[in-house]
């Protein structure tokens, strides 16, 4: 009996060995350090959380985080957008609009490619703002081309003059600048928000707060 049992064990081990790939004979050590698996991609990602100042010499310039690929493993760019905007301290009610642009450098010339969302809603008096910015894929872009493989060089919040359609600024922004000295009244103000992207088909999570 002992016999055909220490036999019986050659063969378990030496079919064992035949499992593990690239395997000849016993099977290989594992690790204890060996990695975990990749955490799947989240449905809902947040894109970036960010608190600032709106003023005339500035952009409001978030540290973002965004996937490498916006189409796979998790579809953003036909899922779905929201923003959301916390206003405190605006001195005034004047109508301001706020839209999400991202751009991407072609190694030679900053901003070459872009991408905006809608103007959407206004923001007028302090208070929270919940905008629904729709499929990144269906936004504004320049030349008509963006490519979602890819990850964008920069993210920002932009806030525009709903009249002149100019961006409340008067440096840094070129022929996009607000127009005279006007808008000093209105500014500055503070903004904390919140841009999140949805993977299609994915429900959104609406933020605790």
């Amino acid at each position: 009996m002992r016999t055909l049992l220490r036999a019986g064990l050659v063969v378990v081990l030496t079919v064992g060995g035949l499992l593990v790939p690239g395997g000849a004979g016993a099977a290989e050590p594992v690790s204890s350090s060996a990695p975990a698996p990749e955490a799947a991609a989240p449905a809902q990602a947040q894109i970036f959380s960010h608190t600032a100042q709106i003023r005339t010499d500035r952009h409001f310039r978030p540290v973002f985080t965004q996937p490498a690929n916006w189409v796979a493993p998790v579809n953003y760019r036909d899922g779905t957008s929201f923003l959301r905007v916390n206003v405190s301290a605006k001195p005034t009610t004047k109508a301001l609009n706020v839209q999400i642009c991202l751009w991407r450098h072609n190694g030679l010339q900053k901003f070459f490619w872009e991408t905006c969302s809608d103007l959407g809603k206004t923001i007028t008096t302090n208070g929270s703002y919940y905008f629904a910015l729709g499929a990144p894929g269906r936004w504004w872009k320049k030349a008509g081309g963006w490519d979602f493989t890819k990850a964008a060089s920069d993210i920002r919040l932009m806030v525009i003059d709903p009249v002149t359609k100019k961006l409340v600024q008067t440096q840094q922004c070129g022929a996009n600048c607000y127009p005279g000295t006007a808008i000093l009244a209105h500014l500055p103000f503070t903004v904390s928000a919140e841009f999140i992207v949805v993977g299609a088909g994915a429900p959104p999570t609406a933020p605790a707060s």
